[in-house]
């Protein structure tokens, strides 16, 4: 039983891991695309 806790253990701290990784690199993404954008968006419009 307690080998059977430790490894369940084990698995959560994985699948927290990897929601972790999953959720900044999803962050990442999004301000690239977000600055992207936005460079896009000030060469295209002219300062008046």
């Amino acid at each position: 039983m307690a080998f059977w806790h430790l490894t369940q253990k084990r698995w959560l701290d994985r699948v927290f891991l990897s929601m972790v990784l999953f959720t900044s690199q999803l962050a990442c993404v999004s301000l690239a695309f977000f600055v992207v954008f936005l460079l896009s968006y000030m060469m295209n419009t002219p300062i008046s």
